[in-house]
């Protein structure tokens, strides 16, 4: 539900022919201490007990240090899903 969170900033999902390209862009103010990205056939990836994989246990993932952004390229086969999540460093006011 976007109506109860805040806009930090942007992630662009670019498709190529054998290949995906994510990139994490910071409004200003904000900056990133890690980032995780799932690319895969299934919709959501899932445990062996059937329950959703938390983002940190993504297969794709960053430890940054207050980087404003970042960026994976992926190969792939065929159509696939995208999950990108980040841990926001917000500013102090």
């Amino acid at each position: 539900d976007l109506s109860k969170g805040t806009r930090v900033g942007t992630a662009t999902v670019a498709y190529g022919t054998q290949s995906v390209t994510v990139t994490y862009q910071m409004d200003a103010g904000y900056t990133l201490d890690e980032t995780h990205l799932y690319i895969g056939s299934a919709p959501v990836p899932l445990t062996r007990n059937q329950t959703p994989v938390a983002p940190g246990k993504y297969p794709y993932k960053h430890d940054l240090a207050r980087a404003t952004s970042d960026s994976y390229t992926v190969s792939i086969t065929g159509p696939n899903y995208v999950i990108a999540h980040a841990v926001v460093v917000m500013p102090i006011n």
